[in-house]
């Protein structure tokens, strides 16, 4: 079953209730905004409620993005409907005021990730060298497997060399939310 047609049962099953009030914090390998990994669409659905935008990755055509934009959230599922990862990212418009400053993660001896952060507190709070770097037009994307968990770090702009996006997905499977052959084989 597409993740279309899982969207079709439920809105005509009439089970898309209002969120259920899921929480902000981000725990690397585990959940993001009170929504575990290891879950699908249907309970994503539940939490969260109708998100506000459904596209198709555009790196990778086997991975389907919904967003809950006033949330700063983004869900990435397989075309069965499978939850691979969880995205939060930076507030320019305020559009998501309230859960913006709660979107850290906790690293080694205390130290904190923010929207804040630059690369080398990246590295500093996660103990060292990513397990993977992607590169693209206005990140690199700095992909820790073994905690699960990758820092967007934007190239240019105003935010230059800080954390705009965290993305939270299973410890181990970062290949399966990135693939090699959609990232020049990185």
């Amino acid at each position: 079953m597409t993740l279309a047609s899982s969207l079709l049962l439920l809105a005509l099953a009439g089970i898309l209730a209002a969120p259920a009030g899921a929480g902000s914090a981000l725990t690397p390998g585990v959940a993001a905004a009170g929504v575990p990994l290891g879950t699908d669409v249907v309970h994503v659905l539940r939490l969260l409620g109708p998100p506000t935008d459904e596209l198709q990755d555009p790196t990778n055509p086997h991975i389907y993005i919904q967003r809950w934009e006033d949330r700063c959230l983004g869900a990435r599922y397989t075309p069965e409907g499978a939850l691979l990862a969880l995205d939060v990212w930076v507030d320019l418009t305020d559009a998501c005021p309230t859960v913006q400053a709660a979107y850290t993660v906790q690293g080694d001896h205390g130290r904190v990730v923010s929207f804040s952060s630059t690369r080398v507190d990246v590295r500093a709070a996660l103990g060292g060298a990513p397990t993977r770097i992607l590169r693209a037009a206005h990140f690199t994307v700095l992909v820790y497997d073994t905690a699960g968990v990758a820092f967007y770090i934007r190239r240019g702009g105003e935010r230059d060399g800080r954390v705009d996006a965290i993305t939270v997905f299973p410890r181990g499977t970062s290949r399966e939310v990135w693939a090699p052959s959609s990232w020049g084989g990185q």
